[in-house]
């Protein structure tokens, strides 16, 4: 890239204009005009080649690790390495996607003699998630004579990614960690998972009493139970068309994944393992419940830069899914949209099979104008009203619907979303639903 710089438009004003004004009056003009044009040509011209042979041996690395959260304010560190006999002004920029909000895209340099290395920070804010690579480093400096801007691109090779903005859920996870450290759920139930024999005592009911036991050693013997631990907690994640809706400046995606990171970080506070599925027409990412920092690093790398695909959700598909890598029984969260009546109908379809073998918990944002007619103002649109009740009608027959299969069904405001989910998780594990 080559441009001519102020010292170039000042240069040609003050001589090459006036010449030119001069040969047009007097003719005997000509050969100093020429002259002069031959003069500039050479000028610019040598200028030209030193100021590109300047920007030779320079190059450009980032040691960060690009990584950031969504609509949070993040830092990016360039460094550049020139020659050391290398001095001058000029400007640095990144050509950042368009979903960046930066001040300043472009800075300005100034190079010193014997200095090698300089670093540039680059503050930025992330609108959208994903991968967003970051192929060169554009610098521009002034060719000796200043009479021109020569600029390249540095190979950088940069990615940025963007993660789901967990922090925007920070104060219900922080009640959710100290709920856990100051006291233990209360839970109904004796348990169900077998810990050990003992000897019978007065009150133990007849169905707990171990009769095997009992005859080989001729005394009554008594089975106690525990809470089961480790149970499978699963996020299943609707990444169809219908997630690309818009609920305020993110889209239902962005808020089914925030919540599937909270719900991740809930299952550890919990000691029950944590995996990630997300479908639309088929199973794209799945990955099996476990637990630990690293696992629960991989489900975050999984799911961060997922995008709503063109297709309908298959939840046949799905069940047959589950049905086949899922065999033990887990609690699923299934976070889609149904206000659809192809999507209802496929998800009423593979409801048997999924609360056949699971426990599934479908939750979905409510969407704007679906609720009961009488809820809504009354100067609001009466023909928009009554759509909207129709709808939130389909919504609660597929409700019934699925609750005859074992599946429950939950509408809920966006607001409310994350802390509806763990209080359901938490209803769980209390009443040993799972």
């Amino acid at each position: 890239m080559i441009r001519p710089a102020p010292a170039l438009v000042w240069l040609v004003g003050l001589i090459a204009l006036p010449l030119g004004v001069a040969a047009a009056v007097w003719p005997d003009m000509h050969p100093f005009l020429w002259l002069a044009l031959f003069l500039f040509a050479v000028v610019g011209g040598v200028d030209v080649w030193f100021g590109r042979a300047r920007l030779e041996g320079m190059s450009a690395f980032s040691d960060d690790d690009g990584q950031m959260a969504q609509a949070r304010e993040g830092v990016l560190t360039v460094h550049l390495r020139k020659p050391p006999q290398l001095a001058g002004s000029g400007m640095a920029g990144l050509a950042l996607p368009p979903s960046f909000l930066c001040e300043a895209e472009e800075m300005a340099l100034l190079l010193a003699a014997g200095q090698t290395e300089y670093a540039m920070t680059w503050r930025m804010t992330p609108r959208e998630r994903g991968r967003y690579p970051l192929q060169e480093l554009f610098v521009s400096l002034r060719s000796p004579l200043g009479l021109w801007e020569c600029g390249r691109g540095l190979a950088l090779g940069v990615e940025l990614k963007v993660f789901p903005d967990a922090g925007k859920y920070g104060s219900l996870l922080a009640r959710v960690r100290g709920q856990m450290g100051a006291r233990l759920i209360r839970q109904v139930g004796k348990g169900r998972e077998f810990e050990k024999l003992r000897e019978y005592t007065a009150g133990d009911g007849f169905d707990e009493i171990h009769w095997k036991a009992t005859a080989r050693r001729g005394s009554p013997v008594t089975k106690v139970y525990q809470t089961e631990r480790m149970q499978e907690i699963y996020a299943v994640v609707d990444v169809s068309r219908l997630m690309a809706r818009r609920f305020g400046d993110n889209s239902a995606l962005d808020e089914y994944l925030r919540v599937a990171l909270l719900l991740g970080t809930a299952a550890e506070q919990r000691g029950d393992r944590f995996g990630v599925i997300l479908f639309h027409r088929e199973v794209s990412r799945f990955l099996r419940a476990r637990n630990g920092k690293t696992h629960y690093a991989a489900c975050r790398q999984a799911m961060f830069d997922a995008q709503p695909e063109p297709v309908t959700a298959d939840f046949f598909e799905l069940a047959a899914f589950l049905r086949a890598r899922v065999p033990k029984r887990s609690l699923l969260f299934l976070l889609t949209a149904l206000d659809e009546p192809s999507a209802a109908e496929s998800l009423d379809k593979a409801a048997t099979l999924l609360g056949h073998r699971h426990l599934p918990y479908v939750v979905m944002l409510q969407p704007g104008g679906v609720a009961p007619v009488l809820a809504a103002p009354p100067e609001e649109d009466l023909y928009a009203g009554l759509a909207g009740h129709l709808q939130w009608r389909a919504l609660r027959e597929l409700e019934m619907s699925l609750r005859t299969h074992g599946v429950k069904f939950h509408m809920v405001e966006p607001g409310a979303l994350a802390a509806k989910v763990l209080m359901l998780y938490d209803e769980v594990k209390q009443r040993q639903l799972l």
